[in-house]
């Protein structure tokens, strides 16, 4: 339940704001520590975290998206729901990318991804996946 609270937080501070503190995400892996049923992946987020450094460099994503990408794969997704978390992911992702559009006519500019990380986390748990 406090993982959900802080996945919250983050994906409303990073909305409003643009930015991702590295603060919670400090507590985000204190709360997945405290929490005792850890998903380690390590392949999965060792390619996660690959790609997103690689879009980080080439496409302007953010560090603070890239940072909890890399602690949403390594901890926070069962290697037998991945599919489900990208599709979520890029079902959440859209939809802000559509509301950036028509707030603004345009795609220039920042999108806050951290509600789509958090997002599609927090409806694979509510599904009771994990």
């Amino acid at each position: 339940m406090l993982t959900g609270l802080i996945l919250l937080l983050i994906a409303l501070f990073d909305f409003l704001r643009h930015r991702i503190p590295n603060l919670l995400l400090l507590l985000l892996i204190l709360s997945i520590a405290t929490k005792g049923d850890i998903h380690i992946q390590v392949l999965y987020a060792i390619f996660v975290s690959v790609i997103s450094l690689f879009t980080y460099w080439k496409c302007g994503v953010g560090a603070g998206d890239v940072k909890l990408l890399s602690i949403v794969s390594l901890f926070l997704t069962p290697v037998h729901r991945i599919t489900e978390y990208w599709l979520l992911f890029s079902m959440i992702g859209s939809g802000l990318a559509l509301l950036k559009w028509s707030s603004t006519h345009s795609f220039k500019g920042n999108i806050a991804l951290a509600p789509a990380i958090c997002g599609a986390v927090l409806c694979i748990s509510s599904l009771n996946y994990i």
